[in-house]
């Protein structure tokens, strides 16, 4: 027997308009960074930060694209924008790193700290995915969430 709670989450991914991956990505997301416990109780329930949920998109994103190869639209100036923010910091990566060899989101992330002896850029662009997201996903998907 499935739990009512994953029918209707598969009721509302199978009612909305899927148009990109942005919106599978951020509930592969949501899951994440529940299981890992990535969340804080107020008033008994369960809140995720928008940044975290941003942080898991980009790492899904860049191992698909740097990792994997893979491609999100056969023209490069009309990749989606978190593609076009991931590639960027795959470039800046590769520059600095001074390799083209891929590496996963988590040990790059680590390699980009110890090489750039900052965070700021990678939370800029995290700050970029986490307005995108509130932006496009969750607008549509707050829209479908009220019937259930």
């Amino acid at each position: 027997m499935i739990p009512k709670y994953i029918n209707d989450w598969l009721r509302i991914i199978e009612s909305m308009k899927n148009d990109n991956t942005y919106k599978l990505a951020w509930g592969r997301a949501l899951v994440e960074c529940i299981f890992y416990k990535k969340y804080k109780i107020k008033d008994d329930k369960a809140v995720l930060s928008l940044n975290d949920i941003a942080r898991c998109m980009l790492k899904y994103y860049w191992n698909q694209t740097f990792f994997f190869a893979l491609k999100q639209s056969p023209y490069e100036d009309k990749s989606p924008v978190i593609v076009q923010i991931t590639n960027q910091l795959i470039n800046r990566f590769v520059e600095l790193n001074g390799s083209l060899i891929p590496v996963w989101f988590d040990k790059a992330e680590e390699k980009h700290i110890e090489l750039s002896d900052k965070l700021t850029e990678i939370n800029e662009e995290i700050s970029k995915v986490d307005a995108l997201i509130n932006d496009d996903v969750l607008k549509e998907l707050t829209e479908k969430t009220k019937d259930v």
